[in-house]
């Protein structure tokens, strides 16, 4: 009598899960993606100056210690001052005194995001895993279906 692990069709199960996982993430970046580009273009532009940066250090499993930066940008709208610190961190960041651009809703200039490419690698990356995700569900599948099984 074969187990039921034997009778199982891995090689289908994987398929659907990476298919299902790709398409997730796929959908998943195309909507942050979405809800950023309607805040972009609801927004006004301007330009900031970086004047804090900051080390966050942080170490993996293995020990090894990375050192990555925040920033704080001050711009103005109407006279007004305001400070935004982006939720991210990068390396290498613009430095004290380098000039920036920001995005504002203009019923609430304090409400902000960076301007520039940065920003939008988290959704590139989150996109990229999703056309791997769902390509490896496509060749699982081209695979076991010209082997026959």
């Amino acid at each position: 009598m074969r187990s039921s692990i034997e009778d199982m069709d891995v090689p289908a199960i994987v398929g659907w899960i990476f298919g299902v996982l790709g398409a997730l993430l796929t959908i998943g970046a195309c909507v942050w993606g979405a809800v950023d580009i309607a805040m972009i273009r609801a927004s006004d532009e301007t330009t900031g100056v970086v004047v804090g940066r900051h080390a966050v250090t942080s170490t993996d499993s293995d020990g090894h210690r990375s050192v990555t930066y925040r920033i704080d940008v001050r711009y103005e709208v109407d006279g007004v001052p305001y400070t935004h610190t982006p939720s991210g961190s990068s390396n290498p960041a613009p430095h004290v005194g380098d000039k920036v651009g920001v995005y504002y809703r203009p019923e609430n200039p304090s409400d902000a995001r960076m301007g520039g490419a940065l920003p939008w690698m988290g959704h590139m990356i989150v996109l990229i895993l999703g056309f791997v995700f769902f390509a490896v569900a496509m060749l699982l599948f081209f695979v076991r279906r010209r082997l026959g099984s």
